[in-house]
């Protein structure tokens, strides 16, 4: 715990020196894209029960099943975007200290391919065409580890809490840029009737950006609330869960408050609770008698989510597929995950 502590502040301390130059509110949205096929499918509505470090995942539940109970999980996913036009991986990790405590780390990769420049091209005699330049490419290296301790613990209500320290590097067209920000969540959690309650704040002390000596830039905090419902349903040979989350309730996630989206407009002021509820993000799992997963959701982003996983070995090998659907093309991702 006092290794954590220093750790902690050592992160504060250094988001601190790097904040001089330009406010944003776009410097950390990148972590959004980086995402398991089981979370993607219910459309990132997972505040409650997700177990790993995940951008999309509460701290506080870090190391934990559905019941509150510590466990371990490895997975590896992949997502594609706009028909493969650029793809993400993750690659994350958690394991229980003990009956309370857990930790986690996340390794995540995205990568844009160059692409080609056809300004100012030209023709020749024998009519090929002569390329002006390649665009160079971009990719951003992102690491998450974190750790939660629960509180308290009985057969009626589990509370606990956690923090996730952000690091990343991000190469854009030549330019490399390096971040680090704190995360932070409270999860309260009872057993017995399967209702779930979180509380989470991204960029808690805001998330620094350098890019050079003359330039950085800095996100504001997010703040998103979550819930959840779980419950066996026998006569459905199987367990439904649902969840719900929160777009960030001070407006500063995605795009500055200026009237540009009136979505979020509403939401930051907090004067249209319609809104707030109406942009949420909502999703509901159907296992299927402890062996198969059927998933869909909606969101503000996505208009609909699906996806499937099963189980294998007694559910230590699981397989996750998602589609999520948008405008230009939809996503598919792919993720497998082993528990025990």
């Amino acid at each position: 715990m006092r290794m954590l502590s220093r750790i902690f502040c050592m992160a504060v301390a250094v988001g601190a020196m790097l904040v001089h130059g330009q406010d944003t509110y776009y410097s950390s949205e990148t972590k959004e894209l980086f995402f398991l096929a089981d979370q993607a499918a219910i459309a990132n509505s997972d505040l409650c029960f997700t177990s790993d470090a995940m951008p999309t995942s509460n701290p506080a539940r870090i190391g934990q099943n559905l019941n509150g109970r510590m466990t371990n999980r490895l997975s590896l996913g992949y997502a594609g975007f706009f028909e493969n036009s650029f793809g993400t991986s993750v690659l994350p990790y958690s394991i229980s200290l003990d009956d309370r405590s857990g930790c986690g780390v996340v390794l995540g990769y995205l990568y844009v391919p160059g692409i080609i420049d056809n300004t100012g091209s030209t023709v020749g005699l024998d009519s090929t065409i002569q390329l002006k330049e390649e665009i160079g490419f971009a990719s951003i290296t992102h690491f998450r580890a974190g750790y939660s301790y629960t509180i308290f613990s009985s057969k009626r209500l589990n509370v606990s809490t956690g923090a996730v320290v952000n690091a990343r590097r991000t190469n854009l067209l030549g330019e490399t840029g390096y971040g680090i920000g704190v995360d932070a969540g409270l999860a309260l959690l009872s057993p017995r009737t399967g209702l779930a309650a979180s509380v989470v704040v991204n960029n808690l002390f805001g998330h620094a950006m350098r890019w050079s000596a003359d330039y950085s830039d800095f996100a504001y905090p997010q703040l998103r609330v979550g819930l959840g419902y779980s419950k066996e349903i026998p006569y459905l040979y199987g367990s439904i869960t649902i969840t719900v989350a929160s777009l960030d309730l001070f407006g500063n996630e995605g795009v500055n408050d200026n009237g540009s989206d009136p979505r979020w407009l509403h939401a930051s002021k907090m004067s249209d609770i319609g809104a707030i509820i109406g942009n949420s993000s909502l999703g509901i799992a159907y296992e299927i008698a402890d062996r198969v997963t059927l998933r869909v959701g909606h969101s503000d982003l996505h208009p609909w989510t699906i996806g499937a996983g099963i189980g294998l070995f007694n559910k230590r090998l699981i397989i996750d597929c998602a589609y999520l659907d948008q405008e230009i093309a939809g996503t598919y991702q792919l993720s497998l995950t082993s528990q025990w």
